[in-house]
Formats: structure tokens, sequence, C-alpha cells
């Protein structure tokens, strides 16, 4: 069985400055591991001295040789992991790097388990209802004006009308499409105004609006009926989406008629994650 040697205090004296480490019994009889104690770190130090350490009584760190100089164990920017591009950096902080590079900014998301295999992904935090929450609003070209979208005939064209964002929180919304960051429950507001194109305006002539969930799915279809005035369209709803779902807005109308949304101010698409 390894025995630890007790050495008397003049001989540990003579092996601290020898620079020399050695293990000593405290008053309670523990070992302990005691490094060569200087007050001023050498500057420099050779390839042969590479992994000796000293401990520093003026700043109170430990210091080791990297075959060149002296380098502090922490306290210094250090990529203590390196493995195929991904890495951890140190600096007080702990900041992640190479990770998903092409998610874009990662300010605000919080790093997820993608998998029962350690890999991660930066996601748009979960959030709940009010601050935290994920949302976007966006209005038409023409706030105040006549510019707008015509559809035509009984196809059902995609509204891309809402060019003008005023806000969103996490990238959702592109293209006139909102895509959902994190599955959950989501919140929508919808308003639309429908003018007539084609005159005279016959009183069997409707404008479909549908919305649509991953481009087919109808979740949510009104039918209107066109007078020469225009009719407002209003819609609130919830709805419970997996991630990358998405959320369009379609139109239709009678076959040989022509309608128009208007781009006013009477023209918003918006939405947020309510859990």
């Amino acid at each position: 069985m390894a025995k630890t040697m007790k050495f008397p205090y003049f001989s540990r004296l003579l092996f601290a400055f020898l620079g020399v480490s050695i293990v000593i019994h405290n008053a309670h009889g523990q070992s302990l591991f005691q490094l060569p104690k200087v007050s001023t770190t050498p500057s420099s130090c050779i390839s042969n001295e590479k992994g000796y350490m000293v401990y520093n009584t003026t700043d109170n760190k430990i210091y080791y040789c990297n075959g060149t100089n002296y380098q502090p164990l922490c306290g210094i920017s250090t990529n203590f992991f390196s493995l195929d591009g991904y890495s951890i950096v140190s600096q007080g902080k702990i900041k992640l790097s190479g990770l998903n590079p092409n998610e874009g900014a990662v300010k605000d998301k919080v790093l997820t388990a993608v998998d029962d295999f350690g890999n991660v992904e930066w996601k748009v935090a979960s959030g709940g209802s009010g601050a935290g929450s994920a949302g976007f609003s966006a209005i038409g070209t023409s706030p105040g004006g006549s510019n707008g979208q015509n559809f035509t005939g009984n196809t059902y064209t995609k509204l891309t009308i809402f060019n003008i964002e005023e806000f969103d929180d996490a990238a959702q919304f592109s293209g006139n499409t909102f895509t959902a960051a994190t599955a959950g429950v989501y919140h929508f507001d919808i308003k639309l105004s429908i003018f007539p194109v084609t005159i005279p305006v016959p009183e069997a002539t409707i404008a479909t609006i549908q919305i649509r969930k991953n481009t087919s799915t109808n979740i949510r279809v009104s039918t209107q009926a066109i007078v020469l005035g225009g009719v407002d369209f209003n819609s609130s709803f919830n709805i419970k989406l997996a991630e990358n779902d998405t959320i369009e807005i379609y139109a239709g109308t009678t076959a040989g008629y022509t309608m128009k949304i208007n781009g006013g101010l009477n023209l918003s698409f918006g939405g947020y994650k309510v859990y």
C-alpha cells in the first residue's frame, strides 16, 4: 500500500524553495497538495517545463507553463472544448459558437435539445401570454390609400398585400406567410375590406376568404355577399400549431367577377403565441 511521506518543517521549506510540489498534512491529519509559491509569475518558460504549475500569492491564481510562458488556469479566453468545429469558450461568461450557423441571429433564443443524443439548436423561447410572447403585425402597401390586390373568379389567390411589418419579434412572418417557430397555441387577428371591381354587382356575387394552414388545409372559411360599397371582413381565432406550421390568407369570388382587397388602414394581419 502506498504511503504518504511526512517531511519535517525544514524539509518542506527546502522543497518549496527548490520549486518542488509536495504533499503535506494539516493539523487534522489531512493530506494537502502544495504548489510552489511565488509573488511574481515567471515571465517565460521552456518546452521542457511544459505542464509546470506555480501559485501566485499576489493575485491568488494558479499558473501553468504552456512551453513558452505561464498562463493562468482561469480568467482568460480559451477553447477548453473543441470537436468537429464546435467549441465552448470561457471568458467570465460562457459563449457558444459554431452551433447552427445558418439560423441567423440568436439573441433572445434558447438553446434547446432536439433529440436524445445531445444535439441542440437555438429555438425561440416558448413564452406565454403577455411579455415574452413572440408576436407580429403587418399592414397593407398603402395605408390610407386605395391601392390593393385584385382576385378573380372561383379560383383562390393568396393575399400578398401585407407588405409593411409593424413588428415581427421572432422573424416568423415573411412573404405574407406566418411560420410557427415552436409548437403551441397561437392567436390571430385579420381585418380586410373587399370592394367590387366588376360593375354592376349582382345580388348573388360573393367573396370567400380562406385561412389556410400549411397552404392546403382550410381552418376558417367565410363567405361575404358583396355590395357596391364593399364589405369588411374581420376574424379573430386561436389555433394549435406544430413547429413550422404555416398560416396564410386566400381569397376567391364568383366566376366572371373581379374583387379587390383595399390597401387602406382597414387592412391588417397579426398574431402572437398564447402558450
